[in-house]
């Protein structure tokens, strides 16, 4: 088999999908038998696994591909839209571009607008978070299972900006005191007697600010 002849019959099995090192198995004498020597060759060897590049010109394998891809997609865009607190299904509020033939005077209008606009959404930001703070606080004052030492260090843990009520919040906190309190308890039983003037059943205080104002 001539060079030509072979490297036609390379350029033919790779077009099959087939390893090109099949030409030593497969022989010819001219460029019309190749075909044909292929097909014969397919009908008596065994099934192959098919290359990456057959299994994607699969519908099937295309149509998993794309679903797999969109719900990826919706997972991450999910995932984003709770943690920086935005709707991927409202659309974005088009910007505001000045008119081209806008005057000196009306762009010191205009910007002069614009800062206190942003000013005062600014205020209102920290008055949402102040109202958001003093709602927290008041919660975990009413709390009979969270220590006053103890609230004030805690305030921070509220996520004041996530969808989880901030009731339930407290109780998941109210929670984890209880369990840490238990293992400290727990501890404190194998360590031997309170000494005086402490209790058993609650460390002292400066064991609690230790543990809790790491927290």
């Amino acid at each position: 088999m001539n060079e030509e002849l072979l490297k036609a019959l390379e350029l033919a099995l790779e077009k099959r999908g087939l390893n090109k090192g099949l030409t030593k198995y497969i022989t010819v004498t001219k460029e019309e038998e190749i075909e044909g020597a292929i097909n014969d060759y397919a009908a008596l060897a065994p099934p192959t696994t098919p290359t990456t590049a057959q299994m994607l010109e699969n519908a099937d394998v295309k149509k998993e591909i794309d679903r797999r891809v969109t719900a990826a997609v919706t997972t991450n865009t999910a995932n984003l839209a709770k943690k920086h607190n935005f709707d991927p299904a409202k659309e974005p509020e088009p910007k505001n571009e000045p008119p081209a033939n806008e005057t000196p005077a009306e762009k010191a209008l205009r910007e002069k607008y614009e800062a206190l606009e942003e000013k005062f959404n600014k205020l209102e930001e920290g008055k949402t978070a102040e109202s958001k703070q003093a709602q927290v606080a008041a919660l975990l004052k009413g709390s009979k299972l969270i220590p006053d030492n103890v609230q004030q260090k805690w305030l921070n843990r509220f996520d004041l900006n996530s969808e989880t009520p901030f009731e339930e919040q407290l109780k998941a906190l109210e929670t984890e005191y209880t369990e840490i309190v238990q293992a400290n308890n727990n501890s404190r039983q194998y360590a031997g007697p309170p000494k005086p003037g402490e209790s058993k059943d609650t460390p002292p205080k400066e064991q609690m600010d230790k543990v809790f104002g790491k927290i």
